[in-house]
């Protein structure tokens, strides 16, 4: 219990102390939304559905396990509504946990209480639901390869990271 808090309270802070690192304000993406939230490149958007954009927080990052071929990773997020418009707002942060088994090609998601789901990347509810894009997304930028690749993710999404 003592341990979750700490990775919480590590987590939070990185996302209060994140170096403001800006882009060009003509940094947008097709579907009319920033790149990067608040042009802060720290802020990466990694999924984007109906005027409702998700973006990482590269700061909070953090492995929390590596045993053998599993590696266990954590790191926030927060999802912005009219995200496509002069007036986004952010209404919800999450902590999400990741298991990535490096052998089978399995990634696997931990809830808070640590119930740990599949998650099945044919699966048409995680194809629009932004449940493999966070996962994706904190895999490349801690270990600088991709761990499902462009079967399912464009080299654009890698070079916003």
């Amino acid at each position: 219990m003592f341990k979750g808090a700490i990775i919480a309270i590590m987590l939070a802070l990185g996302t209060m102390y994140s170096a403001e690192a800006t882009v060009p304000p003509t940094t947008y993406l097709s579907n009319g939304t920033p790149a990067y939230y608040d042009f802060n490149i720290n802020f990466p958007e990694v999924y984007y559905r109906m005027s409702t954009a998700m973006y990482l927080d590269k700061t909070s990052a953090v492995i929390l396990k590596e045993q053998g071929s599993r590696l266990s990773i954590a790191v926030n997020t927060f999802v912005v509504s009219a995200a496509d418009t002069n007036h986004p707002k952010i209404f919800r942060y999450n902590t999400h946990r990741f298991i990535f088994d490096r052998e089978n090609g399995d990634l696997y998601s931990m809830n808070q209480a640590g119930d740990v789901r599949y998650v099945n990347p044919r699966g048409p509810e995680y194809q629009v639901r932004g449940a493999m894009e966070p996962a994706e997304a904190v895999y490349y930028i801690m270990t600088g390869k991709k761990f499902f690749g462009e079967k399912y993710f464009t080299q654009g999404f890698y070079d916003r990271l």
